[in-house]
């Protein structure tokens, strides 16, 4: 709001939308790819051709499981079968070769 009211001139022209959540992920081959927030990380390490391993296709025995960090540093470990790319603006995402 402050925006608007300390705008220069008579009008403001306004412009609403949705906003895009892009990420950018970086794999552990090198590769580097854009993805929209919520996007199957499973799918996108197959088309960066990541290959990881797999056994239940369910989170559950922990096998697809990396490592992730983010700009701030911060690291998690996610289950690649079924985790999704998280819903941040403009941040790069790393995931790191598995150490499990």
């Amino acid at each position: 709001m402050d925006l608007i009211a300390n705008a220069r001139g008579e009008s403001v022209e306004l412009t609403l939308g949705r906003g895009v959540s892009r990420v950018r992920i970086e794999w552990p081959n090198g590769v580097g790819t854009g993805a929209e927030s919520g996007a199957s990380l499973r799918t996108l390490a197959a088309a960066a051709m990541v290959p990881v391993k797999y056994s239940c296709d369910s989170g559950s025995c922990g096998t697809c499981e990396h490592k992730i960090s983010d700009d701030a540093g911060e690291e998690r470990y996610a289950r690649l079968c079924v985790a999704r790319v998280p819903r941040r603006l403009g941040e790069t995402i790393s995931i790191l070769p598995t150490d499990r």
